[in-house]
C-alpha cells in the first residue's frame, strides 16, 4: 500500500498509519529470509577466504621443506607423477597435474634445465615424445617423499578427527563436481565418483 500521507504536513503520523495499514505477516518472512540470505553471503565470504588462505598457507609451509631442494611444489608435483606412472607424454602429465591448468611446458622446461628430466621419443610411435625422470631426478625422489611426509604430517597435526578429512573431501569434491580439477583428482588418486 502506498502511504501518501508520508509526504503531507503530518508525515509521522502518517508513517505510523501507513505502518498499522501494511501486512506485516508478509514483511516479517521476507525480511528474516532477506537476513538469512545476507547471513549465508557472509558465510560463504568467509569459507571462500578460508579455502584461499588454507592454499596459500600450505604453499608456504610444503615450499619452506623443498627449499634445501630448490624446487617449487609444482616442480614436486611433475617428479612426483613421472616417478608413480612412469615415462610419459606432456599432454599426460598434464592431464594428472593439478598445479597446472594448460599444458604444463614451461614446467617440463625448467625440469630439463635442471637436468631432473629428460625428453626421448616414444619407441612404439616416433612422432610423440616422452618426458622421462633422469638419474638426477630419480635421487631426490627419496627427498620429496620424505618433503610429502612431512608435511602431511603438519596437516594431520591440525586435525583432531580422521572422520573431518573424509568429510572434507566429500565437501570439496561436490564443489569440484563437473570442473577438470576433480578429473584429475580421480584419475591420480584412482577415486570412485
Amino acid at each position: 500500500m502506498i502511504c501518501h500521507a508520508l509526504f503531507g504536513v503530518n508525515s509521522f503520523l502518517g508513517l505510523i498509519n501507513c505502518i498499522n495499514q501494511t501486512d506485516h505477516s508478509k514483511i516479517i518472512p521476507t525480511a528474516i529470509r532477506f537476513r538469512k540470505r545476507v547471513i549465508m553471503d557472509n558465510k560463504i565470504e568467509i569459507l571462500r577466504f578460508l579455502i584461499k588462505s588454507c592454499e596459500r598457507e600450505s604453499l608456504s609451509v610444503f615450499n619452506s621443506l623443498l627449499k634445501d631442494l630448490k624446487l617449487t611444489a609444482n616442480q614436486v608435483e611433475v617428479l612426483t607423477i613421472l616417478n608413480s606412472y612412469g615415462a610419459m607424454s606432456v599432454k599426460d602429465l598434464g592431464n594428472l597435474l593439478i598445479c597446472e591448468k594448460k599444458s604444463p611446458s614451461r614446467l617440463v622446461q625448467s625440469l630439463i634445465k635442471k637436468k631432473l628430466l629428460v625428453k626421448k621419443i616414444d619407441k612404439s610411435d616416433k612422432r610423440v615424445s616422452l618426458i622421462a625422470l633422469t638419474a638426477q631426478g630419480k635421487e631426490l625422489i627419496p627427498k620429496i617423499n620424505s618433503a610429502n611426509e612431512k608435511f602431511n604430517e603438519i596437516i594431520e597435526q591440525k586435525i583432531y578427527d580422521p572422520s573431518q578429512v573424509d568429510e572434507l573431501i566429500d565437501i570439496l569434491s561436490s564443489y569440484l563436481q563437473g570442473t577438470d580439477s576433480i578429473s584429475k583428482i580421480r584419475r591420480r588418486f584412482n577415486m570412485e565418483e
